[in-house]
């Protein structure tokens, strides 16, 4: 019986490290893609807004 739970235990563990390990992966993607979307070449234009087209509220990005 110990060594089915032992067995278990370490499923759970493989999968929680896999879990972590893929929230990490994707905090610093997205810290990353800000760093190099929020550059503004010289005399150039970067924004960012919602504008409403049709009635529905839509997210735009002037680069």
């Amino acid at each position: 019986m110990k060594k089915a739970f032992r067995i278990i235990g370490k499923i759970f563990l493989g999968i929680l490290i896999f879990i972590i390990s893929v929230i990490i992966i994707l905090f610093v993607s997205r810290l990353i893609g800000k760093a190099v979307n929020s550059r503004t070449p010289e005399g150039g234009i970067n924004e960012t807004m919602y504008v409403d087209i049709n009635g529905t509220k839509q997210w735009i990005s002037i680069y």
